[in-house]
Parts: C-alpha cells; sequence; structure tokens
C-alpha cells in the first residue's frame, strides 16, 4: 500500500487540519513509500522506535509524536541523534495524531473509554482548543468504589480515587489524559464524578472546593484505545499487518 494515500485517508479520516493543536499532526518523519506492517503505539519514544525496527514494521502511528509547537531542534545533538537513529536506518515512516484522535466519535480514547466502560454516552463534553473532548452522561446510581473496580479491571489500571462528595455515583464526565483543565466545567455541569488519565498538584485543592470526585486512572492507559481501534480500521482497509507496541508508563 502506498504511504501517502494511507496519510491521506487519516488525515481526512481524523479532520487534522480543521483541529487547532500543539501537535504537528501527521506525518513527522518520512519513510519507506511501499507499506506493508503498522505498528501502533501511545508514545513516539526511542524504545518504541526501536521495537518497531525489531518486528519490521514501516508505518507507526502514535498518539503522542515528537514535534510539537514548544519543541526546538537547533542542533541534531546526542539525545535526537539517538531518538532519530532507528527512524532513519530503518526508513520508518512516523505518524503523530493528538487531539484529532482524543476528539474522534469513532475511532478517539474517549470514544474508546465510553464504549469499554459501558457507558454510551451521546452528549460530547469537555471544550479544549475549541473542540469538544470528552463525554458526559448519567448512569444509575453506582457506588463509586464499584465503580473504580469496573474502571481498574477494563483498562487494566490501578486507578486512584480522590473522594470529594459522599454521594452516589450519577452523573459522570470523562475526559482521557492530561484532562486536569476541565475539572471546574465538570463541576458546573454538576458530574458526581470526573475520569481522567493524569492531575497535577494544583488540581487537588481545585476538585476539593468544588465538591467533585476524580477518578485518575493513569494518562497512558486512557489513551492506548485511540491507536487500537484507528490500527484496527486501516489494517483492515487496506489489508496490512498490524501490531501493538506497549510500552507503558505507569503514568
Amino acid at each position: 500500500m502506498n504511504r501517502d494515500d494511507i496519510v491521506t485517508y487519516i488525515n481526512e479520516l481524523l479532520n487534522i487540519s480543521e483541529i487547532k493543536d500543539d501537535s504537528h499532526n501527521g506525518l513527522q518523519f518520512k519513510g519507506k513509500s511501499e507499506v506493508n506492517h503498522i505498528a501502533i503505539s501511545v508514545d513516539g519514544c526511542l524504545e518504541v522506535f526501536n521495537e518497531t525496527n525489531k518486528i519490521n514494521a514501516d508505518f507507526l502511528i502514535v498518539h503522542h509524536g515528537i514535534f510539537w509547537n514548544r519543541t526546538t531542534v537547533e542542533m541534531i545533538n546526542d539525545f535526537w541523534y539517538n531518538r532519530l537513529s532507528p527512524l532513519f536506518k530503518n526508513d520508518i515512516n512516523l505518524y503523530g495524531v493528538h487531539l484529532p484522535l482524543d476528539a474522534h466519535p469513532i475511532y478517539g480514547n474517549n470514544a474508546y473509554l465510553n464504549k469499554i466502560l459501558d457507558f454510551d454516552f451521546t452528549d460530547r463534553w469537555g471544550t479544549y482548543n475549541g473542540i469538544e473532548l470528552g463525554y458526559i452522561g448519567e448512569i444509575e446510581k453506582t457506588d463509586i468504589f464499584e465503580l473504580k473496580k469496573k474502571v481498574d479491571t477494563k483498562l487494566d489500571t490501578n486507578s486512584k480515587l480522590y473522594l470529594f462528595n459522599d454521594k452516589k455515583i450519577s452523573k459522570i464526565a470523562i475526559c482521557s489524559g492530561g484532562g486536569a483543565s476541565l475539572i471546574q466545567s465538570a463541576a458546573e455541569i454538576n458530574a458526581d464524578l470526573f475520569l481522567t488519565g493524569e492531575i497535577g498538584h494544583s488540581n487537588y485543592h481545585i476538585a476539593k472546593e468544588y465538591g467533585i470526585n476524580l477518578l485518575v486512572a493513569g494518562h497512558y492507559k486512557t489513551e492506548v484505545g485511540g491507536v487500537k481501534l484507528l490500527g484496527s480500521h486501516l489494517a483492515e482497509k487496506f489489508g496490512l499487518k498490524l501490531s501493538f507496541i506497549d510500552v507503558p508508563t505507569d503514568l
């Protein structure tokens, strides 16, 4: 399969040209033109690049790419030489896609969470950079500890629960990854629980003062679903071999 045809298809499928993002979404490193084997992973990093080489994949898709607005490459120092060497040496294509993959209603990280946790929410929520990333909805009143067990089992994680509201859970807001900036928004629409991947120190008191429970399930674990969904779709559509490279960070 021709690389450029795959790139064009993904660009259009995820609507990357219309979504403002800090990530330089799209083909970040151009390798061989003929693609037979796609690899997918969460992070663009040396460990993933080396593993891509080991399994002889020629097109790698990651959620967290290597080039962002804050990325400055003034010289190819030891860090960049080591990081990029596997891509150069093995002619590997690298495709990075961030917010468009968080937001996509079918192949996105939040769509994956919504489905695997059996929420099936239809209302979008959580505006960031002008797009709604997450979902919000109501379930039958549930004990928060039972819900935590379900999340841990379904996502193969060990989530951290911050209890700032003693009522049973009914209204839930979800946003994958580093969704902590949306805590206030979740509280203002009277969510009992905000499920996300990662929070910072300053978010603790904000949540406490708003009285909203937090369930922090891991940045990696809440963002592994999108690349899996996208990779499976591409492999089926184009008849390509597919491999998942699992490099968890426990964060």
